[in-house]
């Protein structure tokens, strides 16, 4: 994941040093600005979980973590879960994403999980945490969606001044 193929992984490597070298040895800028951290990967189930810690770097003037970002995340972890599937024996790009938003995010600790959900020769279909019913309840039981109304308001007042400009 940092340009080149580890020379200390192969096909047959375990999960375990699939993971430590997620771990340790493929830090990309991507990662250290996401705040990613590797928890598991899983050859047989084609899955890796991981942790984000967002950071108020990544917000949007409404103080959620803005929707780009999130799609990076989600980027991220599905190329984790491609790569630890084939070993690191083949590079590949994303060809297509596709995000829906269930609710917004805040600052914080934020987990994921992708699968692939079907490997070809040429061309993989990965699903990531945003289209799991599964992780939108874990992600509304670490950030709370219920907002007393002065951050409803204040969201509507940031809204106005940044599209008054507009019209």
């Amino acid at each position: 994941m940092n340009g080149s193929l580890p020379q200390a992984l192969h096909a047959g490597s375990s999960d375990a040093d699939v993971l430590e070298y997620l771990r340790t040895g493929s830090a990309t800028p991507a990662m250290a600005l996401l705040g990613c951290e590797t928890l598991a990967v899983n050859k047989g189930a084609m899955s890796c979980k991981v942790r984000f810690v967002a950071e108020p770097k990544l917000c949007n003037a409404a103080g959620q973590i803005q929707g780009g970002q999130l799609c990076a995340m989600l980027d991220l972890v599905t190329s984790m879960a491609l790569a630890a599937t084939l070993r690191f024996t083949a590079g590949f790009v994303t060809l297509e994403l596709k995000t829906s938003f269930l609710s917004s995010t805040k600052p914080g600790v934020i987990y994921g999980e992708a699968v692939v959900k079907r490997l070809g020769s040429k061309i993989a279909f990965l699903e990531g945490p945003e289209q799991r019913r599964r992780f939108a309840d874990r992600a509304r039981k670490c950030h709370s969606v219920d907002q007393p109304e002065d951050v409803i308001g204040h969201r509507r007042e940031v809204m106005k001044r940044l599209f008054s400009n507009l019209g």
